[in-house]
């Protein structure tokens, strides 16, 4: 295992988004665990695809995941690593195959500065959040009506900077992150409570 960026726990089994990050060229990859042993037991390969997997989750009968790319160069990357604006937002078909796919609006791409969507969870309202790399808030996001970028209606804050985000099934209002530490020994996860009728996004504004 190289880089696991998120997970979502579905019927016993905990399934994450797994990449090479920040090795060149990108590579990426489904693994899943028993959730009682965490034994490892089964995989996908995306192999050399549309980017780094950064987060994945079941909503409405399909599993849906974040391609991310980003304009930052890392050591082994000639390059930007990918572009951030080649960060797609994807559903899946039977066999991991990608049925639809969708890009970020450039205002959502600028917060991420250099980085990308790092965190992605279906809310109980039916609403995509998704979390950069370092700010502290989710935006929140609809399929378009038409078309292939996402529709941004709202931005919520919390206490986490970026990375992977949950929902609880279980509280409608909570949503999970991870605080990044110094070190491993510092990483602890905090809980959001969210209030779920949120702020309009006001793309010029923000």
């Amino acid at each position: 295992m190289k880089h696991l960026d998120s997970a979502v726990l579905v019927d016993g089994k905990l399934y994450a988004a797994h990449s090479n990050y920040p090795e060149w060229p990108m590579t990426s990859s489904v693994e899943v665990f028993d959730a009682a042993t965490l034994d490892h037991i089964d995989t996908h390969s995306f192999g050399i695809d549309r980017g780094s997997f950064t987060w994945l989750d079941f909503h409405d009968g399909a599993w849906w995941g974040g391609f991310a790319n980003y304009n930052r160069v890392f050591e082994r990357s000639p390059v930007a690593y990918g572009n951030k604006y080649n960060t797609q937002v994807v559903r899946f078909g039977d066999d991991w195959r990608i049925a639809e796919a969708w890009i970020l609006p450039d205002p959502v791409l600028e917060k991420f500065e250099d980085m990308s969507n790092s965190g992605g969870s279906w809310g109980p309202d039916g609403k995509l959040y998704l979390t950069g790399h370092d700010p502290a808030e989710a935006y929140v996001m609809e399929l378009p009506e038409a078309g292939s970028i996402l529709k941004w209606v709202a931005t919520v804050p919390l206490k986490n900077t970026g990375q992977g985000i949950a929902w609880d099934r279980s509280t409608p209002d909570m949503i999970y992150g991870i605080i990044r530490g110094e070190s491993d020994a510092d990483n602890r996860v905090t809980a959001n409570r969210v209030v779920l009728t949120t702020q309009k996004a006001d793309a010029a504004a923000q």
